[in-house]
């Protein structure tokens, strides 16, 4: 076999591999975008348990009145249950027992007791319809 016939017999392997790879490769790349946003609304749920308990922290003090602290509130209450609906599109909540507070975080149970009423609540809701 010359030496051209040898240079295009591997351009068309390699195309060909590829070819044959391109679906897999394809897989492995929807699969991590998928992680990664799934991640993201990890963080971002986090970040909404740290508002809420920063909230409370305030209103404790006496930094916040209770008006303004119940608006806020209930803002941030309603990010954590659409983060928590969109977390459920993705392929389901986190396991039972995840515990997203940081380690240095004081206890504040009861904030992630009235995330999952809420979000017991939009089940409820969706289950009569």
């Amino acid at each position: 076999m010359s030496t051209t016939g040898l240079i295009i017999s591997l351009v068309i392997l390699a195309f060909g591999l590829a070819w044959i790879a391109s679906p897999l490769l394809g897989r492995a790349r929807r699969k991590g975008a998928s992680t990664l946003e799934r991640d993201e609304l990890l963080t971002r749920y986090e970040r909404v348990l740290s508002a809420i308990r920063d909230l409370d922290e305030d209103y404790q003090t006496g930094k916040l009145n209770a008006e303004a602290y119940q608006e806020e509130r209930s803002v941030w209450a309603q990010r954590g249950v659409l983060v928590l609906q969109r977390l459920e599109e993705q392929g389901g909540l986190p396991r039972a027992g995840a515990d997203f507070r940081p380690a240095a975080a004081a206890d504040t149970s009861h904030v992630d007791d009235e995330l999952e009423a809420a979000v017991a609540r939009y089940v409820q809701s969706k289950a009569a319809l």
